[in-house]
């Protein structure tokens, strides 16, 4: 899969604003992040199991569209316009919740 952020026009529009999301979830959250560019995340929370996908609305009952899904080493930040990208903080998922991500241009499957 090519990286794309939902609704930019252009490839360095969606540069720009996967950037601008990373820094300011940096700045908020206070931990590095990989270089990894994130498509799509399945992770168990409450006894449930779901994919955050970019593009596709997440979470169920009050979806927004995910732009994009950001990794560290110790969680990944799924961020939608009122978490993480205009407001707020991101969805933070602790990496031992995670089952499987699939990342653009690739699968990575090191998470069991």
């Amino acid at each position: 899969m090519k990286f794309f952020i939902p609704f930019s026009q252009d490839d360095l529009a969606a540069d720009l604003v996967y950037r601008k999301v990373a820094r300011r979830c940096v700045e908020n959250c206070g931990i590095q992040l990989t270089p990894d560019r994130v498509f799509a995340l399945r992770y168990r929370f409450r006894e449930s199991e779901y994919l955050a996908q970019v593009g596709i609305p997440h979470p169920p009952g009050e979806p927004e569209v995910v732009l994009c899904i950001l990794a560290s080493e110790v969680a990944f930040f799924i961020c939608t316009q009122m978490h993480g990208v205009n407001y707020g903080e991101p969805m933070i998922i602790p990496r031992g919740l995670v089952s499987d991500v699939e990342y653009f241009n690739g699968v990575c499957d090191e998470i069991a």
